[in-house]
This record gives C-alpha cells, structure tokens and sequence, in this order.
C-alpha cells in the first residue's frame, strides 16, 4: 500500500514538472539563440526561482538541446559595466534586440543545499537566493558551447 502511495506521489511530481516545463516554454520571450563570447546563449522566461530556471535550462531542446545553466563567470563576460541608454542594463547589443527585463539571471552555481547564486545586469554584482526565490526580474539564461 505504501509503495502504491509513493508511486503516485512520484508520478504526480513528474506530471507537475513536466506541465511546468511546458508553461514556462510558452512564456518564453527568447530572442533566439545569440552567439556571444565564444558560446551559445539562449535567454529564457522571466520571473522564475532557481529550480524552474535549472529545469528551462535541462529540457531546452531549441536546436538540438545540450543546454545548461551559467556559469557566474559567464555570466559577469556579458557585463558590460555601461548601462544601455533604453533599458538601463548593462549587455551587449546583441541580447538587446527585444524588450526585456533583463536585472538578474540565475547561475548554476549553488551557494549551499538551499540557495543559488545569481547575477545583476544592472550594478554587475554577484548576489544569492533561495531556491524557491521568486524576487523582481530574475531570468533563466541557457548556456551551451557551439554546434
């Protein structure tokens, strides 16, 4: 009976997981795939904690997938320490072909078994959330070499 229990409640998580995967998808206001420092770069869905971004990030399967979260090192090389006169971000013009509130993004980098770090586009300072933080503007970024 317990087995049966657990079988469901493993089910049901994938189910939740896979319906998340597939909204966030749909939200999606990506500018396609932007080449950038030697790396491919693919700008995800807005406003997400750590674990949907990491989530975006593993089933991303826009041109071939093999996606992955950023690195913080990656992140501060699109920092470009010059706020765009627009959006008062500072990347580079190529990520700025849309309208986008681009603040934060999340790196795979994890600060402990609970938080994450992640990165500002406006200031180029390194900060950390919970997992499950939502805060103003936090973005998923995939990340993957070149095909």
């Amino acid at each position: 009976m317990l087995g049966t229990h657990r079988l469901i409640a493993g089910l049901f998580c994938i189910l939740v997981i896979s319906l998340a995967t597939q909204a966030l998808a749909a939200e999606d206001d990506s500018m396609g795939i932007i080449e950038f420092n030697g790396l491919e770069w693919y700008v995800g869905p807005n406003n997400v904690d750590w674990m949907a971004a990491m989530t975006f990030c593993e089933n991303l399967a826009e041109d071939g997938g093999g996606w992955r979260m950023p690195t913080l090192e990656e992140l501060r090389g699109l920092y470009t320490g010059s706020q765009n006169k627009d959006s008062h971000h500072s990347l580079p013009e190529a990520f700025m072909g849309k309208e986008l509130d681009i603040w934060y993004a999340w790196s795979g980098e994890t600060r402990d078994d609970s938080s994450a770090w992640s990165f500002s586009f406006s200031t180029g300072e390194e900060d950390w959330g919970a997992y499950g933080h939502f805060g103003g503007s936090i973005r998923a970024f995939a990340v993957r070499s070149p095909r």
